[in-house]
Order: structure tokens, then sequence, then C-alpha cells
């Protein structure tokens, strides 16, 4: 995957101190609109919703697919998984050998019911396929894959099983609004309460704009756990070549 990310002089990678977000990087905001979920999709949106900012950065330019969800669920048959959980392995893999179309080639459809993958329209504006790569690793290790791309998290505990779109870290500082692992509450962080020299990991949820902070949030985990990461390695589309990429430094940096 094309990164972009920042070099020394020696051409080695450095991560800066406080702050890296794909919604400002370079100047841009390399991240698809937030979408809102249908009952247990994040699997769902999430796959979709990493690889549709992975199409962005792979090709350098602000492309912005909005990618079919329903695409995956009707023709990998997961319709069961819609209301019971999926995992992302079944969407990205679906994604990885048959492609994922564009959505106004076939919309989503809010429904109690199977929608056959006959619905499909026949000249989608592109088709995407991709490669991911998946590991289980602790929070220090998260940096250095955040800088080449957006990566889909997943994590449960006893109250919550959910998928999220990991998109960047900041050092946490009073006025922060940071959720709790359930995702139901936030905690302003003032100077009576603020974990000092911690990392707030931004997340893009699937539970549309008006959830948290214009549907992102931010969160602190525990340094030695490991949770489980899904991020594209590579991406191929039918309108669009590496050749294609464009390059942009809309701050000057």
């Amino acid at each position: 995957l094309t990164a972009l990310d920042e070099e020394a002089n020696d051409g080695t990678l450095y991560y800066p101190l406080n702050k890296f977000d794909w919604r400002d990087r370079d100047g841009i905001n390399w991240m698809t609109p937030v979408k809102n979920q249908f009952a247990g999709t994040c699997w769902l949106f999430s796959s979709i919703g990493m690889v549709e900012a992975a199409v962005n950065i792979y090709f350098n330019q602000k492309i912005d697919y909005n990618l079919s969800e329903q695409d995956v669920v009707s023709c990998g048959n997961f319709y069961y998984e819609v209301f019971n959980g999926g995992s992302p392995f079944q969407a990205l893999n679906y994604i990885r050998y048959y492609g994922v179309v564009d959505e106004a080639c076939f919309p989503w459809q809010q429904n109690y019911y199977p929608i056959s993958c006959d619905e499909k329209g026949t000249t989608p504006e592109d088709v995407i396929h991709i490669d991911y790569r998946y590991d289980s690793i602790p929070p220090s290790l998260w940096k250095e894959k955040i800088h080449k791309s957006p990566c889909l998290l997943g994590f449960k505990n006893e109250d919550i099983s959910h998928a999220v779109i990991l998109t960047g870290y900041k050092q946490i500082a009073i006025g922060d609004t940071i959720f709790n692992d359930q995702l139901d509450d936030d905690l302003i962080l003032d100077a009576n309460n603020i974990p000092y020299n911690k990392t707030a990991w931004i997340f893009k949820n699937s539970w549309g704009s008006s959830w948290g902070d214009g549907g992102y949030g931010y969160f602190i985990v525990d340094e030695y756990s490991s949770l489980e990461l899904w991020q594209v390695t590579h991406v191929s589309s039918q309108v669009y070549t590496s050749g294609d990429n464009v390059a942009v430094d809309n701050d000057g940096d």
C-alpha cells in the first residue's frame, strides 16, 4: 500500500509524538463520510469504510468511493450475519476474491428479509479488489500500522463486541472526551481526571455522524492488551492504476 509516512534524513520512518490523523494528512481528509450501520453489521460497515479509505490512500487522491455493503451481504450470502454479527474476515475475503461494486450499482437496503444478488446492477462505476493483513498485536505496535493506512479494529468484552476503524492517535489533553469500553458513555477530561502521558486512539464508528465527534471517538486501551487489527495491503481497480497516483501537499510540509 502506498504509505504517506514521514522520513528522517537517513530515510528511516519516524512517528510524530503527539498526533496523527488520517482526517488531516497533508491537508486532506482521506476518510470517507461516516455511515450508520443496521443491526449487527459493524463488521461489514467497518470493513467497507476501511477499504474506501484505502482506495484514496493507495491512489493518493480523493476518489471517495461509496462502496456497496449490500454487495457483500447479498452476493456473499451473509444475511444471517446482518442480525447475529459477522467477522471482518467474511467481508474482506469476499472483497479480495470477488470485488465490491459502488453503492449506486447495488444500494443498501435496510430490510428484514434477504435481498437477492440478482438485484445487483450490471454496470458498476468500478469494482475494487484488495489484499489485506490480519494481526493480533498490542497498542505499542499500532502507530507503525496506522501510518500506512487506517486499520479495522475489533474488540470484545463482557458487554460489547464491536468493530471500528482506527484512524489515528493523539496525546490526550484537558477538555478531550474519552469513551468507555462499551462506547455508551463518555468522560470529559479535566485537571482532576486526566491520565497524563497516555495516548488517545482515534476511531471512526458506524453509528451515524451525530454520534461522538462527528461520528468519531477517542479511547484509551491497556498498553499490554492485544487486539485484532485488519489492514488493506493492496488495492486493485478497474478504473485506476498505480500510475494514476497524484502527489499532493496541501499543508506545505
